[in-house]
């Protein structure tokens, strides 16, 4: 958890199921096709089912000029919510429905300083 915060930090991986090795207690990356059974690393609470794992648009991540694929379990796409994505800190600014079950995310780049 971030400290003064209560969201919980979640993971996402890209196509090349990218898992951020800085982060061991976030949630493990999770394919489309084959969702994991849930597990103390995964924000779904015990008794909820499977999460469905969905292909979300990311816009607004540092370095890519346009929207990539990533990841997600459908009940961590909430604005405000905290993810990694190749090392860098990232928070949901916004979901948008875009029809047919097509979902998009607007990320916005946290940058911590000590």
């Amino acid at each position: 958890m971030c400290p003064g915060s209560d969201n919980p930090e979640i993971s996402v991986s890209s196509s090349d199921n990218y898992r951020s090795p800085f982060h061991p207690e976030a949630v493990t990356s999770v394919s489309a096709a084959t969702p994991p059974t849930p597990t103390d690393l995964q924000i779904s609470s015990p008794n909820e089912e499977n999460a469905k794992a969905v292909t979300v648009r990311a816009y607004g991540l540092l370095g890519y000029t346009r929207s990539i694929d990533l990841h997600f379990e459908i009940n961590a796409l909430h604005p405000e919510r905290i993810f990694y994505f190749e090392g860098k800190r990232y928070k949901i600014a916004s979901v948008v429905e875009m029809g047919e079950g097509q979902i998009a995310i607007n990320a916005v780049s946290i940058e911590y300083r000590t």
